[in-house]
């Protein structure tokens, strides 16, 4: 166990500089007819170019948007029936050329279905994938695009359509399979470019957000996480705002409404900002000094479950002299001790166990204590605030950061991936 350990260590020292610094996107391209020359486009970009959609047809080492070759391959398991030129000549919902957005390949005429692998992705890394075709009609052209579980649709009929799938995260070989379907009352469906780019927001690694970026991430009506390390908001309702530097210089402000809660009892729905992550992980954040208050005002570093049936938190909580409890949603608290001026707080878990801490500089810590709960593989990780008195505030957090690790059982499935990644560069070589 602890020699696995020490290899998921590694492994993320490995895998965060990638996590980091996200690989540059790659965009291909399927064209009918010459392929004539895309690159690069309007934008500078450097696309991957093919007409043959036929069955074992393969784009090895496709470069990226830099014109830098990747190892990554696209393999057409099941054919398109063949390609045309019916689409728009100029898109208004993405900046991609005339070149990119006229040509399609399609299934139709009792052809439903086609297949494409991603191949050589990195292993541990996670993927947002966008799906794109015109037909210059105002007919129904509908495509299902299924990855794992997760299917969305896109109509290449309107004239013009996309969709992305975020998050998507290759086998342990580093491959993706991508089933394409016609959907019914389609009579044909299309395709016309796929644009890949690895999310910054997942996968193993060390994320860190230290809020001097202005984002709004919530503003009453609208999430958007985009370019961030964050992945979703949740508890929309009890905040008229969740934003980075604005109202708070260098600060993540979670305006907390006086919509009362109470963040020990299920389900665990405070205002909250967070990342998905599986696996273990080290978390810790800053929670400036607030001036005194009356109630009970959270402030939370948290990891809960995605139906809100299971949480554990560290609450520091304003209006009680330096109270801070470290408690799960089944009373009576676990930890629940006095502790005034500390500003920093840490949750960890390694396995089943989960353990805060505290301290006034984000480099030494005192254990608040430890417990050990059965809560899945994935959690969601992040910032919350609650209000147990019915009073409006701001909650205020700073320099979060957290590093995750797969789990020992995992990293044999890691090392397997990357060792074929490995093997496979040395063929090529």
């Amino acid at each position: 166990m602890k020699t696995m350990k020490m290899l998921a260590m590694m492994l993320v020292v490995t895998v965060s500089v990638t996590a980091a610094q996200a690989m540059p996107a790659i965009f291909i391209d399927v064209r009918s007819g010459d392929l004539g020359s895309l690159s690069p486009d309007s934008q500078g970009r450097y696309w991957d170019d093919t007409n043959a959609v036929t069955t074992g047809y393969t784009i090895y080492d496709a470069k990226n948007q830099y014109n830098n070759l990747t190892p990554v391959d696209l393999y057409v398991v099941d054919a398109f029936n063949s390609t045309n030129t019916q689409g728009v000549t100029s898109s208004s919902i993405t900046d991609w050329d005339s070149g990119v957005t006229k040509d399609s390949a399609w299934i139709g005429d009792g052809n439903n279905t086609a297949q494409v692998r991603l191949e050589e992705l990195v292993v541990g890394a996670r993927y947002d994938l966008t799906f794109y075709a015109s037909r210059n009609s105002g007919d129904t052209r509908s495509m299902n695009v299924a990855i794992g579980g997760t299917t969305q649709a896109y109509n290449a009929g309107n004239p013009e359509g996309l969709t992305t799938l975020s998050g998507v995260t290759p086998d342990a070989s580093g491959q993706i399979t991508i089933d394409f379907t016609r959907t019914a009352g389609s009579s044909y469906a299309y395709l016309g470019a796929i644009a890949i780019e690895q999310s910054i927001s997942h996968g193993y690694g060390v994320f860190s957000d230290d809020f001097g970026s202005t984002h709004t991430y919530w503003d009453g009506t609208t999430a958007d996480v985009s370019g961030t390390i964050w992945d979703g908001v949740q508890g929309n309702s009890r905040a008229s705002s969740i934003n980075a530097n604005a109202t708070n210089p260098g600060r993540l402000t979670i305006q907390h409404t006086n919509s009362a809660n109470n963040g020990s009892e299920v389900p665990f729905d405070p205002a909250a900002l967070f990342m998905e992550v599986t696996g273990d992980f080290d978390a810790q954040v800053e929670m400036p000094q607030m001036p005194a208050d009356t109630g009970y005002l959270a402030h939370s570093l948290a990891a809960w479950t995605a139906d809100l049936q299971k949480a554990i938190h560290i609450d520091n909580l304003m209006g009680t002299g330096g109270r801070v409890r470290f408690r799960d949603l089944v009373p009576p608290d676990e930890f629940s001790l006095v502790i005034p001026n500390q500003q920093w707080f840490r949750l960890t878990r390694t396995g089943d166990v989960f353990e805060g801490f505290y301290g006034s500089d984000g480099i030494n810590w005192t254990p608040i204590g430890s417990m050990t709960r059965d809560y899945g593989d994935t959690l969601h990780v992040g910032l919350a605030a609650w209000n147990f008195s019915g009073t409006a505030f701001d909650a205020q957090f700073d320099n979060f950061q957290i590093t995750v690790v797969p789990e020992p059982s995992s990293v044999a499935l890691l090392i397997l991936g990357l060792g074929l990644i490995g093997l496979t560069a040395r063929r090529r070589k």
